[in-house]
């Protein structure tokens, strides 16, 4: 199969840059960064099983494993937590964008006074490899 791309000046000095640094041309770098990164695929073109196994969702997952009496429990739970925020503007059902800066601090404020019994979570739960499960 023959390929041909376009690309931008700027791609195009990547691509012969990092093939000089490999000392390959650089035909023979795109397919070797093409190959590597291809998904394994069985005889027939379907994804091979350790490719569909990335995907499979994790079955010891609550979500999995709860009985509907169980997650019903949670759902409540959920919602309960919910009825306990604050109101924004006391009461008044304003969104944060329709808020004056003012405003928008004093409703954050009143947020954080009225759960200062949570936890505080470190800067490293909030970067990316944290948030998304290994398999994204």
């Amino acid at each position: 199969m023959t390929l041909t791309l376009d690309l931008t000046p700027t791609e195009q000095a990547r691509v012969l840059a990092a093939a000089r640094q490999k000392g390959l041309e650089p035909a023979a770098f795109v397919k070797q960064l093409l190959t590597e990164n291809l998904p394994e695929t069985a005889d027939d073109g379907r994804p091979s099983e350790t490719v569909v196994a990335q995907y499979e969702p994790d079955r010891s997952h609550f979500y999995f494993k709860a009985t509907q009496e169980e997650f019903s429990a949670a759902l409540d739970e959920i919602a309960q937590m919910n009825k306990n925020l604050p109101p924004l503007m006391n009461g008044a059902n304003i969104a944060p964008s329709e808020m004056t800066v003012e405003e928008n601090v004093r409703a954050m404020d009143a947020f954080a006074d009225e759960n200062r019994q949570w936890p505080v979570l470190p800067d490293e739960a909030f970067d990316r490899e944290n948030l998304y499960d290994e398999r994204f």
